[in-house]
């Protein structure tokens, strides 16, 4: 009894895998057959050959659609056409080959993505051009893993729990490298700003719950693994603009009413604008591929500051400067300003020098500046002097070299550099005065967070795909 082994050909992080087998229209196994796996939009091309019991693999697939050629003396030729193949999805396509008729080729076309048979791991793929028409507030990509079996909001500020574990344990990947801040142990930039990679830079990602490869480790809850868009042979691109307003939002339910009673607007000016280009297109045809991505947010949305007691400025007393006291608090009741402003730019470039090597180089910056942004509630008891700008400065470099050394031996190296620059900085000096039931002022203890984190991340990966044959 014969069989292959397919020894460490599962999917690498950020890329897909395909086999199946091989046969005649009887059932026979067919080996030698040459199989050559043609990518839609670059034109990419990889050929195997099936082996002694018909079976054939290949691995480190970028994400996207696809079409295989068998060619074997004697039978006609099969194009199977319609593969689909889906970050981290290991497929399987199996083929029947014919015997050559009135026409040379013979071509199938599936019209659907593979099928999966030999999945182990618990995950879901999110494409994000099946969900751009759902309601996203913030535009924030990876809250679509709330979509998916198994995952829960971890409190308020935006973290994500799997099977009930903390949204700290989880595991944030981008282009098959870790996209994570270790100092608070969530992905870079955290959830306080928008995101830190445009929605429109992302292609798709795959959701991991539970029983992934060790490749996705590093993590007890989630793995959220993303890739993100490269240029094809045809141009492409787009522009958008979204607009959020406070004409049409509802009233702050609490600090509306105190502010009406002062005398002042119900409804403080709030609006959120998000725009910016992205294109792709080949620098060279067939060889040399560019994706450029710009992201811009400009956001007002002033919070209201009232004392933490609703009878805090309504209370008498006799005591000497009380009526002081009492106008030294209303006076700090109202709107105050704040700001959310972010700039995200990815550039792209994909080089397929020979059929056996390929290169990929993503650089993404990212610049948060958040003017006192520090109190993020929309309602809160801090003046202006207990409150200051919080800022992010990110960048990401990250490098892939793919090489076919052997028609069954591939090696993938992965490196990246990465840089998450966190600081907070007071509006105004010390001490910080904290007021029970009111209004707190003057400098918080915790402030000034001028350079911490600073966090640099170096990483290098490889992964080895060997695919060999075993009789036992």
């Amino acid at each position: 009894m014969c069989f292959a082994l397919p020894a460490f050909s599962q999917a690498s992080s950020g890329a897909a895998s395909i086999s199946g087998l091989v046969s005649d229209a009887s059932g026979g196994v067919m080996p030698g057959v040459e199989l050559s796996i043609r990518s839609i939009g670059t034109n990419a091309l990889r050929t195997v050959y099936s082996n002694e019991v018909g079976r054939y693999e290949i691995v480190a697939l970028q994400p996207g659609e696809y079409e295989i050629t068998a060619t074997k003396q004697g039978f006609a030729t099969l194009l199977r056409k319609g593969i689909t193949l889906a970050v981290g999805q290991r497929a399987v396509a199996d083929l029947t080959m014919q015997l050559p008729t009135t026409s040379a080729t013979v071509t199938v076309d599936a019209n659907a993505s593979v099928v999966e048979t030999d999945k182990t791991d618990v995950s879901t793929v999110v494409n994000l051009q099946d969900v751009m028409n759902l309601p996203m507030n913030g535009r924030r990509w990876d809250s679509f893993t709330l979509t998916t079996p198994g995952a829960t909001n971890d409190g308020g500020y935006g973290l994500i729990s799997f099977r009930g574990m903390s949204g700290l344990y989880n595991n944030n990947m981008i282009d098959g490298a870790d996209n994570n801040q270790a100092f608070f142990s969530e992905a870079k930039g955290r959830t306080r700003l928008s995101y830190a990679i445009s929605t429109e830079a992302v292609q798709e990602f795959q959701v991991g719950t539970s029983a992934f490869s060790a490749q996705y480790g590093r993590s007890a809850g989630g793995v959220v693994n993303a890739v993100t868009k490269s240029g094809t042979n045809t141009l492409h691109g787009g522009f958008f603009y979204m607009i959020r307003d406070d004409s049409v939002n509802a009233a702050n339910p609490v600090g509306g009413p105190q502010l009406l009673a002062l005398g002042l607007s119900e409804k403080p000016k709030d609006r959120r604008q998000q725009f910016g280009p992205s294109v792709g297109g080949a620098i060279k045809r067939d060889k040399l591929f560019y994706f450029l991505s710009y992201d811009q947010q400009k956001r007002t949305f002033p919070a209201v500051v009232i004392p933490y007691s609703s009878t805090f400025l309504t209370s008498t007393g006799a005591a000497p400067g009380y009526s002081n006291a009492v106008g030294f608090f209303q006076s700090m009741v109202g709107p105050q300003d704040r700001e959310g402003n972010q700039w995200v730019g990815l550039a792209k470039v994909d080089w397929y020098a020979t059929p056996r090597n390929q290169f990929s180089s993503t650089v993404n910056i990212l610049r948060w500046d958040s003017p006192n942004g520090i109190q993020t509630a929309p309602t809160h008891g801090y003046h202006a002097t207990a409150n200051g700008s919080d800022a992010v400065n990110a960048e990401t470099v990250i490098g892939r070299w793919n090489a076919v050394l052997t028609p069954t031996f591939m090696s993938e190296v992965r490196a990246q550099w990465g840089r998450d620059f966190e600081f907070q900085l007071p509006n105004a000096p010390g001490p910080g005065v904290s007021v029970t039931n009111g209004i707190n002022f003057g400098m918080p203890n915790f402030l000034p967070r001028a350079a911490y984190p600073d966090e640099k991340r170096w990483q290098i990966a490889q992964n080895l795909s060997w695919v060999l044959d075993a009789t036992p």
